[in-house]
């Protein structure tokens, strides 16, 4: 009994050794266990253009044209249509000289990713960027820029900010005159101090101040080259806004002092007026007609007629000479008006030889800074000198409330926040003005990071279809270049060749989708 009791306590607790069945594993568990082939040169080569292989494991080395690879398009030589796709890539000091401005959109998040801090860091070379070049170029051959310009414009994280910073740096190393804003959002967001200037404009010292500063830094030669057109010089008020249209504002307190005056002048021939009626009525109260009239009595009277005569002739000249009386008035809103006196760049600085002593004049007195920015657009109107370009990056983002309250648009559609384009600096940069300029175009990009382009109509701002680049997400080829770039700068690694398809269908082409799934799974 005992042996039988032993055997089976140890059939009841035997552990079964088999491999249990593989449905009751989950279907994520089969998943990590399943191993992908890597992208190796044989198989890149297949599925990414053949100059794409990676002969050699990517290195910290640095940087010569001899060990470049083939995907990367060459700096020097001129960008013909058989680089389209590739990346341009720069030493980072190089990069810097280039654009000491930043860059805008996502491309500080590209550079970011990528762990070492010594490699280049390139920008991808797209077909809207190279008709744009062309465009330019053959107009700069010419002698004359027609074109007002470019807006950029496309899906959010499609590459708007990398095809203008494609634009700034070709201009650049053209030897154009490039005025570069990479975030244009900041002036509406960004803490500081504002005033509102009697045109009802805040003014925005400081960070004018900090464009002026940025500004110069690459184009300090250039701005010292060209001279001051004394025409349209000073024109500005403190607040940018036009001097002749500034003083209008103080109308209706020029009006209130003509007015005082004229009553001022008048009011000696009343007070003059009043006495005699008073003395008319004294002698009036004295008379008595139960009472003989003396001789000096009859006298007095007869004055006093010929007094009331005089007076009333006197007025009736003074109504229909209501011409002198309107000369007098302009004569008084003339003197008032020259007393009218507002701050001027053009009382500091009364000659200045180029526009870099205007621009230096800002960034040395802040409170004129706003007013020698706008002086340095109106002069950069009539130069000719230079080839010139006004990029501005979150150009769309100008037109919304920004990040200010005022009491003045509490009742307003607004709702207490300023409007943008009421501020100093979003209001010199959203004009759609490229026109204006003599020999100068400009280019601007959309941003629909935090605002919805549904509500975007461009015809509104003036601005033609021929003059809207969009810019379409990533082709095939372009982002196995932009997969190949990022395993290249060590952000990916281990991607799988078979998943490339399938991660472009999941992000469409995006970048900023790719950027977000190849680095959360690689």
């Amino acid at each position: 009994m005992a042996t039988a009791s032993a055997a089976a306590s140890r059939q009841k607790f035997e552990v079964s050794t088999s491999r249990p069945d593989s449905t009751r594993i989950s279907s994520g568990e089969k998943k990590r266990g399943q191993t992908f082939p890597l992208i190796g040169a044989k198989e890149q080569a297949d599925i990414f253009p053949s100059y794409t292989a990676l002969s050699k494991p990517p290195s910290d080395a640095p940087f010569t044209p001899l060990r470049r690879p083939e995907f990367y398009t060459p700096l020097s030589g001129e960008l013909n249509s058989s680089m389209l796709g590739n990346y341009r890539v720069w030493e980072r000091d190089r990069l810097v000289d280039l654009v000491p401005e930043g860059l805008g959109g996502d491309i500080p998040k590209d550079i970011t990713m990528i762990s070492s801090l010594t490699t280049p860091v390139g920008l991808m070379f797209r077909q809207c960027a190279y008709e744009a070049m062309l465009s330019l170029e053959a107009e700069e051959t010419a002698g004359e820029i027609r074109r007002r310009g470019f807006l950029i414009d496309g899906p959010k994280g499609s590459g708007k900010s990398c095809v203008l910073a494609n634009l700034v740096i070709w201009a650049r190393e053209r030897g154009w005159l490039v005025i570069y804003e990479p975030r244009a959002r900041r002036y509406m967001k960004e803490i500081s101090e504002i005033r509102r200037s009697p045109s009802g404009l805040f003014i925005q010292a400081a960070p004018t101040r900090q464009f002026l500063e940025t500004l110069s830094v690459f184009n300090r030669e250039m701005l010292g080259e060209i001279p001051v057109d004394m025409r349209v010089y000073g024109k500005s008020a403190l607040d940018g806004y036009p001097h002749s249209q500034a003083v209008r504002r103080f109308d209706r307190m020029i009006e209130k002092a003509v007015e005082l005056e004229l009553r001022r002048s008048a009011g000696g021939e009343e007070e003059d007026e009043e006495e005699e009626d008073e003395e008319e009525e004294e002698e009036d109260n004295g008379f008595d007609p139960d009472q003989p009239i003396p001789a000096e009595g009859i006298t007095r009277r007869w004055r006093r007629s010929k007094k009331v005569f005089e007076r009333s002739l006197k007025r009736r000249q003074e109504v229909e000479s209501s011409v002198a009386a309107s000369k007098e008035r302009v004569r008084l809103w003339h003197e008032f008006r020259s007393d009218v006196e507002l701050p001027s760049l053009r009382d500091r600085l009364p000659n200045p030889k180029s526009l870099w002593e205007i621009c230096e004049f800002g960034m040395d007195h802040e409170a004129f800074a706003v007013q020698s920015a706008y002086e340095l657009f109106q002069q950069l109107k009539r130069q000719t000198k230079f080839p010139l370009m006004i990029a501005v990056d979150d150009w769309s983002d100008l037109f919304h409330v920004s990040q200010f309250l005022s009491i003045v648009y509490d009742s307003t559609q607004f709702d207490g926040w300023i409007p943008a384009y009421h501020l100093t600096m979003p209001r010199l940069l959203c004009r759609w003005d490229g026109g204006q300029f003599k020999r100068g175009v400009k280019v601007c990009a959309t941003s629909w990071y935090s605002n919805n382009p549904r509500d975007f109509r461009p015809e509104l701002h003036g601005i033609r279809k021929d003059e809207v680049v969009q810019v379409p997400n990533f082709s095939p080829h372009e982002f196995a270049t932009y997969v190949a770039y990022m395993q290249r700068k060590r952000v990916i690694k281990n991607f799988p060749l078979g998943k490339l398809e399938y991660f472009r269908m999941m992000c469409g082409g995006n970048g900023q989708d790719a950027r977000r799934l190849l680095g959360t799974f690689y």
